[in-house]
């Protein structure tokens, strides 16, 4: 919880049940905190995602993978949160691309999910970024993007990208996508 009152993220995503502090009570707490609630960055909205996994467990192990998922329009991200949660991924969710570059080159994550388009920097630009870095260029990052013409989907693959999905997107093909990509080479 100190980490989310430091961090200031757009939201955040907790599992109902974690080990030092159950999901519930943090969600709670946060919103009761008046610093928090004062904030324009989080605009007061602390969004709790129950994570559960379809074999029905509720809560996330070590070896779940973590992905980092960027989309500057609040429902989408919470819609990808929603659903990749239910699908035993550990998420941190960011509103920009200067966010989720800073999320990505502290967690390494096990994928990323940028949306093409984000104020500060965008999707294509964040990948690009990733894959210039010897550290991160290694971690796969799907682009995501209402954006469907042909030289849209080619800059997207120029700046790295490992697969680029248009929106509305398919959930099933974003999960089967993520699974493939995060296959050991």
């Amino acid at each position: 919880m100190d980490e989310i009152r430091i961090r200031r993220p757009a939201a955040a995503v907790l599992d109902r049940v974690m080990p030092e502090n159950e999901g519930t009570r943090t969600c709670t707490e946060l919103k009761l905190d008046t610093e928090r609630a004062d904030n324009s960055e989080m605009g007061g909205v602390v969004e709790k995602i129950e994570s559960m996994r379809l074999s029905g467990s509720t809560s996330l192990t070590e070896q779940d993978p973590l992905i980092v998922v960027a989309d500057d329009n609040p429902d989408i991200r919470l819609l990808l949160g929603k659903r990749l949660a239910r699908r035993g991924y550990k998420l941190v969710l960011t509103a920009n691309g200067r966010d989720a570059l800073d999320e990505i080159r502290i967690r390494r994550p096990a994928a990323a999910v940028l949306d093409r388009v984000m104020p500060e920097i965008d999707g294509a630009h964040v990948c690009a970024e990733l894959k210039a870095d010897p550290e991160t260029a290694n971690i796969p990052v799907v682009l995501l993007s209402a954006r469907a013409a042909e030289k849209d989907v080619v800059a997207g693959f120029e700046h790295g990208a490992d697969e680029y999905l248009t929106k509305p997107f398919d959930i099933e093909e974003l999960d089967e996508t993520l699974q493939r990509l995060m296959l050991p080479v």
